[in-house]
């Protein structure tokens, strides 16, 4: 039977990983490792899972390297290192599979040629209701880096299910705190876009106070901060190689986000990081429009016409 690697970072989730772990022991395949590698918890969670790998020798449980980073992203990053399994499927130390979870995208990805696949979530908060995901639709859409960075093709991590080899030499940028999946899957998708969506809820996604995410949407301003930190991060790591039109997607979002962000809070140096980027990749028009806000921004607060020229010359001109 082919293996399947289950990879979870985890921190401080000992009041919740019992669920998640029972969950995989639940599942209808069998052949599975399940790595968890532990971001340096300091309530009982060692002790929990120690609980799990005593009685299964599935689980197999590490702690993250001191000389690694702090965060999930190096955590999966190890993981996947020591992973054995012919296909790959990160997944969260709070949520919950559904019996099918494995054999439905095995069996999916075995009978087909695609590199790899992707079923739906559905979210639960702590009184166990359940409520779907509007965006987990995607169903008769493309599935490309383009669609992707323009948010018409979504998924969740865990969702995400991929033969190993096609993911060597990619990894989760160990310097984002929130939005590694988009830096990563577009990255996944810039070196094949050989996926299928599965039309089936497969996960059940816990909402709650504690994740970062909800951490991010009580602070618009913090929210807007790590998106363009994010869309910096990957501008970096794609810089020479892709195409052009990858480069004018990332653009137009940073230019998107700098305008929305300067009502909250000063933006200089964002402004001029973006400003230094586009004359490193280079259109003059952009450039000029881009330069010609900034200055109407500084001397009254305004500018707006100039954001959307230059949005126009990425649109038709670059």
């Amino acid at each position: 039977m082919t293996m399947v690697s289950i990879i979870i970072p985890i921190y401080n989730r000992a009041h919740l990983v019992g669920e998640t772990l029972d969950s995989i022991l639940n599942q209808t395949y069998e052949n599975w490792e399940c790595i968890l590698v532990d971001d340096g918890s300091t309530d009982n969670t060692e002790e929990v899972i120690g609980e799990y790998v005593e009685k299964d020798a599935r689980f197999k449980y590490y702690k993250r390297p001191e000389e690694r980073p702090k965060g999930a992203n190096a955590c999966r990053n190890y993981g996947f290192e020591l992973s054995k399994g012919t296909y790959i499927n990160w997944f969260d130390s709070d949520d919950i599979m559904l019996k099918n979870f494995i054999s439905c995208k095995l069996k999916a990805i075995e009978e087909t040629s695609f590199d790899f696949v992707f079923s739906k979530t559905v979210n639960f908060d702590n009184t166990g209701h359940e409520f779907e995901i509007s965006e987990n639709d995607n169903k008769n859409k493309a599935i490309t880096a383009n669609n992707y960075i323009l948010g018409l093709v979504t998924w969740y991590t865990p969702d995400f299910f991929a033969k190993k080899k096609c993911l060597e030499g990619i990894i989760f940028n160990e310097l984002l705190n929130s939005g590694q999946e988009y830096n990563f899957f577009v990255k996944v998708l810039l070196h094949t876009n050989r996926g299928l969506f599965l039309d089936n809820i497969l996960t059940r996604r816990r909402i709650h106070d504690n994740s970062i995410q909800q951490q991010l949407l009580k602070s618009v301003s913090k929210r807007k901060k790590e998106r363009l930190f994010n869309e910096f991060v990957l501008l970096n790591d794609i810089e020479g190689k892709v195409p052009k039109e990858i480069i004018r997607r990332c653009f137009k979002r940073l230019i998107s986000l700098s305008y929305e962000t300067q009502k909250k809070f000063t933006l200089r140096k964002v402004q001029f990081t973006v400003l230094k980027e586009l004359i490193k990749f280079g259109d003059l028009k952009v450039i000029c429009c881009y330069t010609m806000w900034i200055i109407t921004n500084f001397i009254i607060g305004k500018g707006y016409f100039w954001i959307k020229q230059a949005q126009h010359v990425l649109n038709d001109e670059w």
